[in-house]
């Protein structure tokens, strides 16, 4: 029967071990990890506002649809043609004994010539789009166009707030994730100061002028429309630049403004206003956040219950196998040396890979999908679940290795005493 007992602790040590190992583990990540201060100040670590969330917007406005021509629109047509039917407007009026053509052959004139008045349409030419123009800059250079729009004083207040109401989710304390962008600043934007400072920067790295390209230029930007060549007016001509910049965010508000909602979710689920699917920014289906959501919960309950699961798992080890003082410092520092070691080699494994130099190269240049992102925010996260868990592992097997001598020691002395 004694055998039989010794046969049943083993297993029940390994048990032990684990799930205090899992125990350990489980309140280090839940300190380092599972807290929404700690996921912010990752976010800022990895410089999310500041980089990652420009990158994701210079991606969003190079697949941004194509303005839609409407169909009241004016023919296309050059501004001489435009000033001779005016003129001759002009003629027909004074020869019928008027001083001023009619209001409608003025109005379209004056539109033909001149670029519209700020929130009315204005004329765009589907040859010519915003992306095109935008796709030729340097990434840094979109980037940094894109962070005209979105500056870190607009990302971080929503990015922390959407990390708020994850962890309220998390809790329990919503039924579903509320992950929701507002855009309506950003579109607001466009057409104010951060498409104007967005439009600079285009026209600012425009190749100089020629004489003849500057010509046709001229008259494009006065009739709302752009040549597929774009340049950059002379020092001499700053409202030359100043029309093509208008014209530009004409454009960029058209095919951009006109097309993002006023609120966009980050992650794929069924909409409650409408039938269907909305379709998530991040590419993250919300049935992925509530397997998550199921393996966090299992982790918070390991944290706080799992010492009830560990002391129960020692005194059945003490019943079983414990004759002697002696035999329970052996069995007991047997359990705790392993897991004191199943606890300290995924904190070491994952400081390691967190201060990896290589690694972090490689996922910079993977570039700021969500799923790189992640794991950088994983890595990043590393150094404080090591240094959460590495002195309790400690402490487990000084401990266990004090048990285990001790228990070697009484047995000896007695076997040299019998």
């Amino acid at each position: 029967m004694h055998i039989l007992t010794r046969l049943l602790a083993v297993p029940l040590v390994h048990a032990t071990a684990l799930l205090l190992a899992l125990c350990v583990l489980a309140r280090g990540a839940e300190a380092s990890m599972l807290q929404a201060s700690t996921l912010k100040a990752l976010l800022v670590e990895q410089h999310f506002h500041t980089q990652i969330a420009p990158q994701w917007l210079a991606d969003a406005l190079l697949a941004a649809p194509a303005p839609a021509e409407t169909a009241a629109a004016a023919p296309t047509r050059s501004w001489q043609q435009c000033a001779v039917d005016l003129l001759d407007a002009g003629i027909a009026a004074a020869a019928n004994g008027s001083s001023w053509p009619t209001a409608a052959a003025w109005q379209g004139g004056v539109t033909c010539i001149l670029p519209a008045e700020a929130g009315t349409a204005v004329q765009t030419q589907s040859a010519v789009q915003f992306q095109v123009l935008f796709r030729h800059l340097s990434t840094a250079d979109r980037i940094a166009v894109a962070a005209e729009l979105l500056p870190p004083v607009r990302v971080q207040p929503q990015v922390e707030g959407m990390v708020d109401a994850l962890f309220f989710w998390l809790q329990g304390q919503a039924r579903t994730p509320y992950l929701v962008l507002d855009l309506r600043l950003l579109k607001a934007d466009l057409a104010g100061a951060g498409g104007s400072a967005m439009v600079r920067k285009l026209v600012d790295g425009f190749p100089a002028c020629t004489p003849a390209a500057a010509d046709l230029l001229l008259h494009d930007a006065l009739s709302g429309h752009l040549p597929a060549q774009m340049c950059r007016f002379p020092a001499s001509l700053p409202a030359g630049n100043a029309m093509v910049a208008a014209v530009l965010q004409a454009q960029l508000q058209a095919s951009v403004g006109n097309a993002l909602p006023d609120q966009l979710n980050l992650v794929t689920g069924a909409d409650k206003n409408a039938p269907g699917e909305t379709s998530g920014l991040l590419g993250i289906r919300v049935e992925q956040l509530v397997r998550a959501k199921w393996w966090i919960d299992r982790v918070h309950w390991i944290a706080q219950h799992g010492a009830w699961l560990v002391g129960g798992g020692l005194l059945l080890i003490a019943a079983l196998a414990a004759g002697t003082l002696a035999q329970l410092s052996l069995w007991w520092g047997r359990t705790l040396l392993q897991a004191g070691t199943l606890a300290s080699v995924p904190a070491v494994i994952a400081y390691f890979l967190a201060h990896s130099l290589p690694m972090a190269a490689s996922l910079t240049q993977l570039g700021s999908s969500p799923k790189v992102l992640a794991l950088r925010l994983l890595l990043g996260a590393a150094p404080g679940l090591a240094l959460e868990t590495l002195p309790a592992a400690v402490a487990l097997l000084a401990i266990g290795a004090a048990l285990w001598v001790a228990g070697g020691l009484s047995r000896r002395l007695l076997m040299l005493a019998a």
